[in-house]
């Protein structure tokens, strides 16, 4: 049965996953990155790829170029032009066949992948590409062992969606501005979830949604044995959860949001490597080239790149390189790993060691 339990005072005990309400509150960042402020960094020309579909199901992968500047600017007009208020809407959630309506803007004005949607920028790079925001960001709740520490910008508007998926890291979400709402499953909830072979590293990526059920093209859906927890988070809100949990996120308001993936260094040496071989493996054609969430399908094919619809074997050079490679960063990460981003320290609790116990202002 697909259950879904509304409240986040139902989440699981940590350190599977904890809601932190007004954790990033007090930061920098919840009152000075407004799409204005953000296109004013220096250097905000540069290039980025924004993805316009839900990349996480086997379709093609579809994105578009834009400056970082032009995109908040398109932001911002889309913002004034479209109304963040409740949407009151039919909403499958909670048994096939049955359907509720919530009061918490389930369904969006814009949809991603609409011609009127400007778009979303997915996990990029934003504290690297602007250093000056690194000081907008205060102290992450993990683990003392958590050493590895990987932010990601997420930048769109209403309707901006992230498909079911999957992460080998333990992770992070702090919406900053506007609002999001994220559904987690359990890991054993794999079977029924309609797992796809589309590649996106330290990922597994799935056709089905737990955002949007739709129990007839996935009748397993129903058999979920696992309850679905719905989060909603709002601005300086955090939501912290384990490696493998299942999870869908959905942009309710024009969002800015960080995402943090957290490793310790045994996790780097059995995850981060094979992680890296991938990646190099992956950028070379060699490996899942066919259908992946980083490459534009139409832009390499208007390229002459053959290696979308001809994946390739990784050779053994190339694996060998990897592996010296992907060592070699882990060694230069764990040496600067007290650069950046604080960690705010705490044992963690029975059952994992992922996520710090200390939770200020949970809720």
């Amino acid at each position: 049965m697909f259950e879904v339990r509304w409240s986040c005072n139902t989440l699981p005990n940590k350190p599977r996953f904890q809601f932190f309400s007004g954790y990033a509150a007090h930061w920098p960042a919840a009152t000075k990155w407004t799409f204005e402020y953000l296109a004013a960094q220096d250097t905000c020309n540069t290039e980025v790829a924004l993805s316009m579909g839900v990349e996480e199901v086997a379709t093609a992968t579809v994105k578009r170029s834009s400056t970082f500047r032009q995109y908040c600017l398109e932001l911002m007009a889309s913002q004034a032009s479209h109304a963040d208020g409740p949407q009151a809407a039919t909403y499958p959630a909670t048994a096939a066949g049955s359907s509720s309506t919530a009061s918490a803007n389930n369904l969006p004005v814009l949809q991603l992948g609409a011609g009127s949607h400007p778009g979303y920028l997915k996990q990029c790079e934003l504290l690297s590409l602007f250093p000056s925001l690194q000081g907008d960001i205060g102290a992450l709740p993990f683990a003392d062992s958590m050493c590895f520490i990987t932010p990601y910008g997420w930048i769109g508007a209403q309707g901006a969606h992230t498909g079911l998926h999957q992460d080998d890291e333990a992770n992070a979400l702090v919406v900053l501005r506007g609002r999001k709402r994220v559904r987690l499953v359990h890991p054993a909830a794999a079977p029924v979830l309609s797992v796809n072979n589309k590649y996106d590293s330290g990922t597994n990526c799935c056709d089905a949604s737990i955002l949007f059920p739709d129990f007839e093209a996935f009748p397993s859906l129903g058999q979920l044995a696992h309850p679905v927890y719905d989060v909603e988070l709002r601005a300086g809100d955090a939501l912290l959860f384990d490696v493998n949990w299942w999870h869908e996120a959905l942009t309710l308001e024009h969002a800015v949001s960080l995402n943090f993936f957290a490793s310790s260094m045994w996790d780097m040496v059995v995850r981060g490597v094979p992680r890296g071989l991938g990646i190099l493996a992956h950028e070379a054609g060699l490996y899942r080239a066919g259908s992946c969430v980083c490459h534009s399908d139409a832009a390499r094919k208007a390229a002459g790149d053959a290696t979308i619809d001809a994946p390739s074997q990784a050779t053994v050079p190339l694996l060998v390189l990897g592996s010296t490679a992907a060592i070699a960063a882990a060694v230069w990460l764990w040496k600067r790993r007290s650069d950046g981003w604080g960690v705010a320290g705490g044992a963690a609790g029975e059952g994992g060691a992922s996520l710090a116990t200390a939770s200020p202002a949970q809720g």
